[in-house]
């Protein structure tokens, strides 16, 4: 990134000050207790550790996967204008972001584009239609929300900031630290988001393909919103979904 150096060739004189090789330990009970802090006393609890560990990152990204259709299906389905001043101020805001990240890697646009080998137009295009795209969600459902009652109460924000909150803390002063830094009205927006897709999940007809056994009761389950302020969290199993239609709230 320093102009003054790009294309020289360097010389280094370097010393050595230590040399070390990886030794893999013995997988052992000994082993499990020490990389578990004591949590865990025998490699066979460490193994099944793992495998919760990994089920549930599974679940979670079919849930994901899940729910990004449902919202796709809705959002194609539906009719509306987007305006012009919404596209645009999501589009600057999108932009901004990608600068900013862009300058903690000290790489300015013109950089990045050249090195993903498209030029600064193509990603302002590519980022005008995603602009476009996120209001057209963000449109669709707040009126999914608004059609079917569904909003944000004071006790669902609470319930989630007492699954956050700090030990030794109290929740009116842990509320007014997150209030101060917007990140309360951030996680208001994680929860009012949660419910609206669990709205949709309880009302959309799943066929799932794959070992399923008893999924179809835990994709119809609503977990409480307060879980869902820190973690997406899901119950399906292993699957594919072949099709989603949304019935009708009534």
């Amino acid at each position: 990134s320093n102009q003054d150096l790009a294309g020289k060739t360097a010389t280094f004189d370097i010393t050595v000050q230590q040399v070390r090789r990886m030794v893999k330990p013995d997988a052992d009970d000994a082993w499990a207790q020490q990389i578990s802090q004591g949590a865990l006393a025998t490699v066979v609890e460490l193994r099944e550790r793992v495998k919760d560990n990994l089920q549930a990152m599974a679940t979670r990204s079919n849930r994901e996967q899940l729910r990004n259709e449902l919202v796709r299906l809705v959002v194609a389905s539906a009719e509306l204008d987007i305006p012009d001043t919404l596209a645009e101020d999501e589009f600057e805001h999108l932009k901004h972001d990608l600068e900013h990240r862009l300058s903690d890697q000290r790489m300015t646009l013109e950089e990045y584009a050249d090195t993903s080998g498209r030029s600064v137009d193509d990603i302002n295009h590519d980022q005008q239609i995603l602009a476009r795209d996120m209001v057209r969600r963000s449109l669709v459902l707040q009126e999914v929300a608004s059609r079917e009652d569904l909003f944000v109460t004071d006790e669902d924000v609470d319930a989630a900031l007492q699954m956050m909150l700090p030990e030794g803390d109290t929740l009116a002063n842990f509320r007014k630290e997150l209030e101060k830094t917007g990140r309360l009205n951030s996680l208001a927006s994680r929860i009012f988001h949660e419910k609206v897709l669990a709205f949709l999940e309880s009302h959309a007809h799943i066929t799932l393909e794959g070992d399923v056994e008893g999924a179809g009761d835990a994709v119809a389950t609503e977990a409480p919103v307060a879980e869902s302020a820190e973690i997406e969290r899901g119950e399906i199993e292993r699957g594919e979904i072949e099709s989603a239609e949304i019935e009708s709230a009534e």
